[in-house]
């Protein structure tokens, strides 16, 4: 999802303008995309920890290693946010690139779009933070000798039928 945020604002430069840019389209789209996936595969590496972790230990360091991966996830949104901003503010004094009312629609509509897309990638992380906590949490009070994922499953079922 992500990756489309990145894509669309590149486009939008390329219609409107690289001299309102800070970077060039294909820089953004590199840049972030890159780092995109650098924060997938961290949080997959944390994942493969944690779930193959048969300490307390083990499973704390992969926990650890997939909220950095989300950290770094929301950072760089963070980031992108802040550059599509600048880029915002300089088409908004730059009227003169508007070539009519339809062209300042579909301008609204693009930023607006990627304004939601954003949105919904911080409220995604903050979701998979959660998840993340509440995993940990039944893995470490989960009874010895029981799988762990027959556990979660139970404890899952049961806050089911509670809500």
């Amino acid at each position: 999802m992500s990756a489309a945020i990145y894509v669309s604002l590149a486009r939008i430069i390329s219609v409107y303008g690289y001299r309102l840019s800070r970077f060039s389209p294909k820089t953004y789209t590199i840049t972030f995309v890159s780092c995109d996936i650098t924060a997938l595969v961290i949080q997959s590496v944390g994942g493969a920890i944690a779930s193959i972790a048969n300490t307390t230990g083990f499973l704390d360091t992969g926990v650890h290693i997939m909220d950095a991966g989300l950290i770094f996830q929301v950072i760089s949104l963070a980031v992108f946010i802040a550059l599509w901003a600048g880029f915002l503010i300089a088409l908004k004094r730059s009227r003169s690139t508007w070539t009519s009312e339809k062209d300042a629609t579909l301008l609204q509509h693009s930023m607006l779009f990627i304004i939601i897309m954003s949105i919904s990638c911080l409220i995604r992380s903050r979701l998979a933070t959660r998840s993340m906590q509440a995993t940990t949490y039944l893995r470490k009070k989960t009874p010895s000798g029981e799988n762990p994922s027959v556990y979660s499953s139970r404890v899952s079922l049961r806050l089911a039928y509670m809500l």
